[in-house]
């Protein structure tokens, strides 16, 4: 529905090409094999990579992804998660780390949209103010 929304999609015109890049747990493929009206294929690479051919992409859309990295930064001293951590220097290279990513995630998704396209992206977060006082060490 949100493609039949946006200026760049004429469903007369168009068709619509899925590219899933997911867990092959994840039920995308049940749900489009009930709409014949699409064509579903899956990307073995990953989104912190050009996962498509650029200028191919009219809309995108994720979900809960970006938490992940591409590459753990380093060992944490005194917890499993960084956001229980009070190691600041350890702290700073998950953030650092997560910045890079983001900036590469978003380099690669811009290459891959055509001009007019959209992206949604979902991401968790939290303010300045709920910080890591609410995991306890």
């Amino acid at each position: 529905e949100a493609l039949k929304e946006t200026k760049i999609f004429d469903e007369n015109k168009q068709q619509i090409f899925v590219v899933r890049n997911a867990l092959s747990t994840n039920d995308l493929f049940e749900v489009l094999a009930n709409n014949r009206s699409y064509y579903g294929v899956t990307s073995g690479r990953s989104f912190y990579e050009q996962c498509l051919p650029s200028n191919s992409l009219a809309f995108g859309y994720t979900s809960t992804l970006l938490h992940w990295l591409s590459t753990k930064p380093c060992n944490l001293s005194d917890q499993c998660l960084v956001h229980g951590s009070r190691n600041e220097s350890e702290i700073n290279e998950f953030e650092q780390q997560a910045a890079l990513d983001y900036a590469h995630f978003l380099e690669y998704r811009s290459r891959e949209l055509v001009h007019g396209g959209v992206l949604v992206l979902v991401i968790l977060a939290n303010s300045e103010k709920d910080n890591r006082d609410h995991v306890d060490p």
